[in-house]
């Protein structure tokens, strides 16, 4: 329990409730669901999920595409693993 830190885990469960939100419905009513669930008063701290989902989502085939460039590996989709 040393290394727990409350907003740490807030902010992922915010994030992976966003990306739940995202995939059932629109952008609007997912920043609304979100907001609320969070106890946001303001909408753009709940959209910085969603800029922060399309970062990590970006960073990950930049460093996928790198590697296997360089490797000349082709990574199998998670869903065939």
């Amino acid at each position: 329990m040393g290394d727990f830190n409350f907003h740490q885990t807030r902010a992922t469960f915010g994030t992976w409730l966003m990306e739940i939100a995202l995939s059932v419905g629109d952008t609007v009513s997912a920043i609304a669901f979100v907001r609320d669930a969070m106890l946001h008063k303001d909408e753009a701290t709940t959209f910085r999920y969603i800029n922060f989902l399309k970062r990590t989502k970006a960073k990950a085939e930049t460093a996928n595409a790198f590697s296997e460039a360089f490797t000349g590996v082709r990574l199998r989709p998670a869903d065939d693993a």
